[in-house]
């Protein structure tokens, strides 16, 4: 096993210590993956794609816009052994957790907002993991 086989078995073991929720969430979730082994061509599409979000900056690592259908945006990278192409599991886990959210709200009506406490979403941004 690698050290990312490794890190995701350490955090799984820290989730299983957590108490079962009781809760049920059931909802459909389709989005378009968007992952650039190439930092020059991934900004070139964010800014000619999204040009209104690219006023502010280059597109991040990670990136879930709410858009119809949902775009999730992710660094490619190259594996040492295999050489395939590989994904961060946690980056791509993090963005498809927001797009969850995002479609929970659209199908309940449900409104998103920063502050955990007065989110009525019943799936926690990944944002606060950080903070539980």
């Amino acid at each position: 096993m690698n050290d990312f086989g490794d890190l995701f078995n350490k955090e799984h073991e820290a989730f299983c210590k957590r108490p079962l929720s009781g809760e049920k969430i059931d909802v459909l979730v389709t989005f378009r993956l968007r992952a650039y082994g190439s930092e020059e061509q991934k900004q070139e599409e964010y800014k000619r794609d999204w040009p209104q979000f690219a006023e502010k900056g280059n597109c991040p690592a990670g990136l879930c816009i709410s858009s119809d259908p949902i775009e999730i945006w992710v660094d490619m990278r190259k594996d040492g052994k295999f050489s395939k192409n590989i994904i961060h599991r946690a980056e791509l886990a993090h963005e498809v957790l927001h797009a969850i959210r995002i479609e929970i709200a659209r199908q309940t009506g449900l409104h998103l907002e920063e502050n955990p406490e007065g989110d009525e979403n019943p799936l926690l941004s990944p944002d606060h993991y950080t903070d539980i």
